[in-house]
């Protein structure tokens, strides 16, 4: 998967995943909320990655929901459950890997 509203680096075992929509405060749409998921997905399956980092691209960490997204409930409704726990713990996921994933 091309990403375009995700940055992805990894090395010695630190992935760092940073928004990127510093034009919009790099608020998360339904398209970067995909994207996060795959991201997460991979980064899961990845032996290497120990610790995942997030960032944000620009001057703003992360606005939160795009609002023209939240203002459509449905699509909020089908993300996926991995995600909807993101948002529900405020940004702690752990895996099944023995990985840890820290937002900042």
């Amino acid at each position: 998967m091309d990403l375009k509203y995700l940055k992805v680096t990894i090395e010695n075992h630190v992935a760092q995943v940073s928004f990127n929509r510093p034009e919009k405060a790099n608020s998360l749409h339904m398209p970067a909320w995909y994207e996060m998921k795959f991201v997460f997905d991979e980064l899961d399956e990845n032996p290497e990655v120990r610790v995942i980092v997030l960032t944000g691209e620009g001057k703003h960490f992360c606005a939160g929901i795009d609002l023209e997204t939240l203002m459509d409930l449905q699509k909020y409704n089908s993300i996926d459950n991995k995600i909807y726990t993101l948002i529900k713990n405020r940004g702690c996921y752990t895996s099944h890997n023995n990985s840890i994933s820290i937002f900042f």
